[in-house]
């Protein structure tokens, strides 16, 4: 199959494959969502009716504790106030308070006087069988064990379902003994339903649990309500989410079904943006995948093939010398550019391969002249010592620089080589100190050393390591020789080593005070032949981070310009290298 083919399939199948997924992820993670806010508005329309209800019980109860804790109310009760039903007692009393009914006892649960009446027309209500014509004195709504005591709930009756509060009639004070009752409350009607769905904006309903009218679905819910919680949401319909809730008589026994409706438009919304946003996504792939397939067979399939043909009529004429010549700048003019630049890197190879040969040859071999050179020149200092010719200085420079050299070869052959590693447990402390103890720094520049790693050992190749450090102390001297050769007088000319523990590592530090290394060549230290000095090819650091790796460590430099550098080599513990060996 062609690769104009494969690419129209492959662009199918990510637009099948990317409708897919997005499909999936609404379905299954946006969708949900909208789900949950649903269920959260039912539960926060079924609160907002249960709230709606305790207002309406708190304030019943404002009202039955103020009429029943006067002074008028309290003698009325002992017998002693004849004009308290001609003052107070009649509809206008109860309709202002919004009351369907009233009645006082005495502390005998003797009815002292009741009214029921419809609020709409003010006409008296039949209280035959009325549940509150009917109550003893040990009924729940009639005790009232302390001067606290505040009763409220719901409750079925012949005429309905009511809502009431009782409180004791105490003196003005709100102080006892109690003599007796004050009992009020409203039926839960349809009016007073109507009124209660208007202030909640909440489509509700109530059904009494023991008329044996309730459908199966609710008997249903009664039975979970029971048993899982106060409150549930389910689905009433596809169109309806509905929240359940058990409403209470005061005595604690479930009397009524309270039911919140809530449409089901969070949903309804959110299908109908999953529908939009597919469709959305389906024309948009298509239109994407046709406009990069024209594209990509404009831009990319078109060159390849061009280039392909080129390519294999070159490997059919076995001519090396002929080139692409690809004349674009885009990746196929990089790739045809590339594959020239390989085609010369092949007449190369061999001659590079000696050219390496060669190099290494070169370097080992130049160490026998030097070495001849640096005896000659031993030879005639010592045989012109002290005869005044004035050629001393000129004979320390020569071997300064035959060193400088010999020190390159040097460099050129550890990076070269490459050797591996001969490492042995030692311990860091004791190690440092014998090598600096021997270390030759120049004259003028002292070395301080500060161990804090008694006893931690780490695994190393002793030789390699010592070349690492040694390079450090030498590139630090050398800086700060920079800095006094500059003129910076206050440059300190002390180097200082330093070994700490930190965590499962060992450090050591390298540090000195001189010029610094700028921000824009600190990044490039570690790249092989990268060098800022006039000597040197830049091998050093490279092969000291090298070296440091292969044992499983690093090398980090810190610097700024007129602050110093601080080189620090860390290395894992010996425990740490045998775990993770």
């Amino acid at each position: 199959m062609k690769l104009g083919s494969k690419t129209l399939l492959v662009l199918a199948g990510v637009l099948t494959f990317s409708v897919a997924l997005n499909f999936g992820i609404l379905q299954n993670l946006v969708f949900p969502s909208f789900v949950s806010l649903e269920e959260e508005a039912a539960e926060q329309n079924l609160n907002r009716v249960t709230d709606a209800l305790k207002g309406e019980f708190r304030s019943m109860a404002a009202f039955a504790a103020d009429w029943a804790h006067r002074d008028d109310t309290y003698e009325y009760a002992g017998g002693e106030n004849d004009s308290f039903e001609e003052d107070n007692l009649y509809v206008d009393s109860l309709s202002a308070i919004n009351v369907s009914f009233m009645y006082l006892f005495d502390s005998a649960g003797e009815i002292l006087w009741y009214g029921i009446f419809d609020l709409e027309t003010g006409d008296p209500l039949p209280s035959d069988g009325f549940l509150l014509n009917n109550l003893s004195s040990t009924h729940y709504i009639l005790h009232h064990p302390d001067t606290q005591s505040l009763h409220t709930g719901f409750a079925i009756t012949t005429l309905g379902p009511i809502f009431f509060a009782s409180s004791p009639i105490l003196t003005g004070d709100s102080e006892g003994p109690s003599r007796g009752s004050f009992v009020i409350g409203r039926f839960l009607d349809n009016s007073e339903l109507a009124r209660l769905r208007e202030q909640t904006h909440v489509d509700f309903q109530t059904r009494p649990l023991d008329d044996g009218t309730l459908p199966s679905k609710e008997q249903q819910t009664v039975a979970s309500l029971k048993t899982a919680g106060d409150t549930l949401v389910s689905e009433l319909d596809d169109s309806t989410l509905s929240g359940y809730a058990l409403l209470r008589e005061a005595g604690g026994v479930q009397a009524l079904l309270l039911r919140a409706d809530t449409p089901r438009k969070i949903t309804a919304i959110g299908r109908e943006t999953i529908n939009y946003a597919l469709l959305f996504m389906v024309m948009v792939g298509l239109v994407g995948m046709v406009a990069m397939w024209l594209l990509l067979r404009s831009v990319v399939i078109g060159p390849l093939s061009s280039l392909t043909q080129k390519v294999l009529s070159i490997a059919k004429a076995k001519d090396r010398s002929r080139r692409l010549a690809l004349d674009r700048s885009d990746e196929i003019g990089i790739l045809a550019k590339e594959f020239d630049g390989m085609l010369d890197e092949l007449l190369e190879t061999e001659g590079l391969a000696v050219l390496g040969k060669i190099t290494a040859t070169v370097s080992h071999e130049l160490r026998n002249p030097l070495g001849a050179m640096r005896n000659s020149v031993f030879a005639i200092a010592e045989s012109t010592r002290g005869k005044g010719l004035g050629i001393e200085r000129a004979l320390e420079r020569v071997d300064r620089n035959i060193q400088r050299c010999d020190g390159i070869i040097g460099d050129l052959l550890d990076f070269a080589e490459q050797r591996e590693l001969d490492t042995a447990a030692i311990a860091i402390d004791n190690w440092v100190e014998q090598m600096l103890d021997r270390q030759d720094v120049p004259e003028g520049i002292t070395l301080s050393r500060s161990l804090d790693a008694p006893g931690a050992e780490a695994f190393v190749d002793a030789g390699q390591l010592a070349c690492v450090i040694d390079k450090l102390v030498d590139n630090a001297c050398q800086a700060i020789a920079e800095a006094e050769t500059s003129g910076d007088e206050d440059v300190a000319t002390e180097v200082r080593i330093e070994t700490r523990l930190a965590g499962d590592r060992l450090e050591i530090s390298v540090s000195d005070e001189g010029p610094g290394i700028p921000p824009e060549v600190l990044p490039k230290i570690f790249e092989p032949l990268f060098s800022t000095k006039g000597f040197g090819v830049g091998v050093g650091l490279p092969t000291a981070k090298r070296i440091m790796e292969l044992h499983g460590g690093g090398v980090e430099i810190a610097s700024a310009p007129g602050r110093g550098t601080r080189a620090l080599l860390w290395l894992p513990l010996c425990g740490t290298q045998q775990a993770a060996a």
